[in-house]
């Protein structure tokens, strides 16, 4: 295991690899939502590739019981307990998201922001940020029965949004824009 990132990290990255060296000779949007705290993203030797990790169950994605990933699996746990901060990581994101508007703005990129998780009182709705009713995605469509695990025909395990709430939230990022 060598270099685990925060995967927000891995999102900001991204962003500056791709707005750094492409010029917006037109006014261009970004929606940038952002990863769970938790999830890391590492190589890992025995199976010679990256990994996204956030599951916090053996049988889950990536380990999937799989006794080579047994050393990843301890790895995460013992990350979580001992390393893994909730507020320093939410802190973290905040300055990112602020340096990079900053940065992406004086590129000619708006940008529009939403996270997934995090409490309600850490990220203040503002030009740049989206809540939903006043909270964080994840929240908002927990409440609201927008996962798939709560559709009663598919019934999964899924925690992914549905349909429904892809369409919310692309109706709601559209009138952040046209207000």
């Amino acid at each position: 295991m060598k270099g685990p990132n925060h995967f927000g990290y891995l999102i900001f990255e991204n962003i500056y690899k791709y707005f750094n060296n492409n010029v917006a000779d037109k006014k261009i949007l970004l929606v940038g939502q952002i990863s769970l705290f938790n999830r890391i993203y590492a190589y890992y030797e025995p199976i010679e590739k990256f990994v996204k990790v956030s599951a916090l169950r053996w049988e889950d994605h990536p380990f999937n019981s799989e006794p080579k990933m047994k050393e990843l699996y301890d790895y995460f746990e013992r990350h979580l307990k001992y390393i893994y901060n909730e507020d320093a990581e939410y802190k973290k994101t905040l300055r990112n998201i602020e340096t990079y508007t900053a940065w992406l703005t004086e590129k000619n990129i708006d940008s529009i922001w939403l996270s997934y998780e995090g409490r309600p009182d850490q990220f203040t709705e503002s030009k740049n940020f989206i809540k939903f009713d006043g909270d964080n995605l994840g929240a908002y469509v927990e409440k609201n029965k927008l996962r798939l695990k709560d559709d009663p025909i598919l019934k999964t395990d899924d925690l992914h949004m549905t349909i429904n709430a892809h369409r919310l939230v692309a109706n709601t990022i559209y009138e952040k824009i046209r207000g």
